[in-house]
């Protein structure tokens, strides 16, 4: 029988127990920030990571977007919305970050997350309404 989160407690011993053992990213300290709202939370996670901004032997805290978690989620759902913030957001992020290539003898970091839509609309080719 599935077992659900109605208590903030219980979110906290869930996310408390998340470990990335086994992997190079075993080193990774996650944390999960709680916020409270009237339906449930919003869960975000942070971390102690190698910073690519950084020298080789520098950590830098990250920060992932805020996930929201329903009062009433079994378990099953928190856990896998926390492998979510974590998988989909910060890790393809931060290889994101770390993919690097050259052109035109340039070191580029060609899918860097930080970018705003003007800076990724540069050189993009522009399509007429008849197109789509």
């Amino acid at each position: 029988m599935p077992v659900h989160v109605h208590e903030r407690e219980h979110l906290e011993e869930l996310l408390s127990g998340i470990e990335m053992l086994g992997t190079r990213l075993a080193d990774w300290t996650f944390d999960w920030k709680i916020t409270d709202c009237e339906t449930g939370w919003y869960i975000q996670s942070s971390f102690e990571r190698p910073d690519a901004n950084a020298a080789d032997d520098d950590t830098g805290t990250g920060y992932g977007r805020k996930w929201f978690v329903e009062s009433g989620t079994p378990d099953t759902g928190v856990v896998f919305t926390a492998w979510m913030a974590i998988h989909q957001q910060i890790i393809i992020h931060e290889l994101h970050k770390s993919f690097t290539v050259t052109v035109n003898g340039e070191r580029v970091r060609l899918l860097d997350p930080h970018k705003d839509l003007a800076d990724l609309a540069v050189g993009s080719r522009r399509i007429t309404k008849e197109e789509c």
